[in-house]
């Protein structure tokens, strides 16, 4: 992955956002779990280097990534709540947008008894970067 970051962050991100986000989408749906999980995963990797790209697309990309959450498999939703986080990192401020759209998946996801606490700690991961992106009038009651 560390490649992938790489040429998002060197190439044309216009180019690579196009390629990459037409990828994902075919992996995403993929019925083998490790073809899911590269695609979620590629997501947060090349989200630095496209975040121009990310936020202007930022609705759909969440849409999908929501699957990710809510996988079958343990790795796939673990490596979809760590795309999350780096999502949070590199769209600020657009991400806060959709907290009411997240948030109920992260909550969900904490609750989960099946979800190991590896996983948690990725779930934990998205959750710290989405409340650190938000501003101080999204966290008050």
């Amino acid at each position: 992955m560390g490649i992938l970051d790489c040429i998002a962050n060197c190439l044309n991100p216009s180019d690579v956002f196009n390629i990459c986000i037409k990828l994902c989408s075919q992996l995403m749906t993929h019925g083998d779990p490790v073809y899911r999980l590269v695609g979620f995963y590629s997501i947060g990797v090349i989200s630095e280097g496209c975040q121009e790209q990310m936020r202007a697309n930022l609705s759909d990309i969440l849409n999908q990534m929501i699957n990710g959450f809510e996988d079958s498999d343990i790795n796939v939703r673990s490596k979809s709540f760590v795309s999350l986080g780096y999502l949070c990192e590199f769209c600020i401020p657009e991400i806060c947008d959709h907290d009411t759209a997240v948030i109920p998946y992260i909550v969900k996801a904490l609750q989960e008894e099946s979800n190991s606490d590896v996983v948690k700690e990725k779930i934990l991961f998205s959750l710290q970067s989405f409340v650190e992106s938000m501003n101080d009038d999204k966290l008050l009651p």
